[in-house]
């Protein structure tokens, strides 16, 4: 997920993104730590299926099932590569 037009600055210690409306999308705590996503800067997109509760009988095609919707949905947001 490509994010353009973001401007970022240094805010006592933390380094914080904006986008061109100055709404903050992401502030680096320094000393926390911490990054802090502004969820209502963050575009959603399409919602995946549920990932239903697999339970204690799982099993190995539920829990690669349960286990691929997790990862697939980490890569729509660039969590973790693609590839």
């Amino acid at each position: 997920m490509a994010i353009a037009n973001v401007n970022s600055k240094w805010e006592s210690g933390d380094l914080v993104f904006y986008n061109v409306a100055g709404t903050e999308l992401l502030r680096f705590n320094e000393s926390a730590g911490t990054v802090t996503i502004n969820e209502s800067a963050v575009a959603i997109g399409t919602q995946e299926s549920l990932i239903a509760d697999i339970g204690d009988s799982a099993t190995g095609a539920e829990i690669a099932t349960a286990v691929n919707a997790i990862i697939d949905a980490l890569q729509a947001f660039g969590i973790v590569a693609a590839s």
